[in-house]
C-alpha cells in the first residue's frame, strides 16, 4: 500500500517533462490538446492557441497533415519547449511540442513530407535539427516534395514564382560584397537573374560561424524564403539558417 509521501513522489516523477528535442530549448508546461485547428495550430486545454514553431504545411498536403496531427495528439498530453520567442504577433504561443512517448511533432510531420522548415530570425533554436529531418523526406520524395508546386525549384524558375515562399537550389555564378551586403548571383545579369541578398546583420552570423560567403562562386546552395522582385527575382535572408551550403568550401 502506498503511503501519502510515496504517492506524492509518484505524482511528481510521473509529471516530469520529456526531454527537449533540441539543445537550448526552454521547458514549458505539459497540457492536453483540445483540438487541432490547422496543420500547425493546436488549441490547448488551458485556452492557449499554440503554433508549432519552425514549420509550415503547404496547401498540397494540408488535409493529410491535419489528419496525421489529429491522430498523434488525440487524448494525449503534450509538453511544450520554447525557443527565443514564446509568442507571435497575434499573441499565439509558439513552441516545439513533444508527446509523452518522446515523439517530436515537428519532426513527425517533416519526416512524412507533411511540413517543411519555415523559420524566423527571432526563433532559430532547433532549425538545424529540423533541416536534417526534412532532408530525409525530400530525398525520398515524400509528401509535398513529390509535387512541383512545393518541391525544390531552380533559379531559372523563380521569375514565375514572385511573392511566394520557395525552396531554391542552384550554383552560385558570382559572390559580391557591396558595402557590407553580400549578393549571391545565379546568372550573368544580376538585373534579371535570381539573386540571394545577405544583409550585413545576417552576414555577421555567417562570420561568427567562420563561413566566408565571398568564396561561394561555383558552389551549390539551397535557400528558402519569399521570392520578391528587386531587379530580378530575389530572396533576402533574415537569418543564416535560410541558406544551406551543399558543398562547403
Amino acid at each position: 500500500m502506498l503511503t501519502g509521501l510515496t504517492t506524492l513522489w509518484v505524482a511528481i516523477f510521473s509529471s516530469v517533462a520529456v526531454a527537449p528535442p533540441a539543445t537550448g530549448l526552454e521547458p514549458g508546461k505539459t497540457v492536453d490538446v483540445v483540438r487541432v485547428m490547422d496543420p500547425r495550430t493546436l488549441e490547448l486545454a488551458d485556452g492557449t492557441t499554440l503554433r508549432l514553431s519552425g514549420i509550415d504545411s503547404p496547401e498540397t498536403v494540408s488535409d493529410e497533415a491535419l489528419k496525421v496531427l489529429g491522430d498523434l495528439v488525440a487524448d494525449r498530453p503534450v509538453s511544450l519547449f520554447y525557443g527565443e520567442t514564446k509568442s507571435d504577433r497575434w499573441r499565439h504561443a509558439v513552441a516545439h511540442v513533444v508527446l509523452d512517448d518522446g515523439t517530436w511533432l515537428q519532426a513527425a510531420l517533416l519526416r512524412q513530407g507533411l511540413a517543411r522548415v519555415y523559420s524566423f530570425s527571432d526563433n532559430r533554436i532547433g532549425v538545424a535539427e529540423m533541416l536534417a529531418i526534412e532532408a530525409e523526406a525530400r530525398d525520398a520524395g515524400r509528401g509535398l516534395w513529390s509535387s512541383w508546386k512545393t518541391d525544390v525549384k531552380s533559379p531559372a524558375e523563380t521569375p514565375q514564382l514572385l511573392n511566394s515562399f520557395q525552396v531554391v537550389e542552384g550554383t552560385v555564378a558570382e559572390a559580391a560584397n557591396v558595402r557590407g551586403r553580400v549578393y549571391l548571383n545565379f546568372g550573368e545579369d544580376w538585373r534579371s537573374d535570381f539573386t540571394i541578398l545577405v544583409p550585413p546583420k545576417v552576414r555577421r552570423q555567417f562570420d561568427r560561424a567562420e563561413i566566408d560567403l565571398s568564396v561561394l562562386q561555383d558552389k551549390n546552395v539551397r535557400v528558402r524564403g519569399w521570392v520578391k522582385r528587386w531587379n530580378g527575382p530575389m530572396i533576402e535572408l533574415t537569418h543564416a539558417e535560410q541558406l544551406e551550403i551543399l558543398n562547403a568550401p
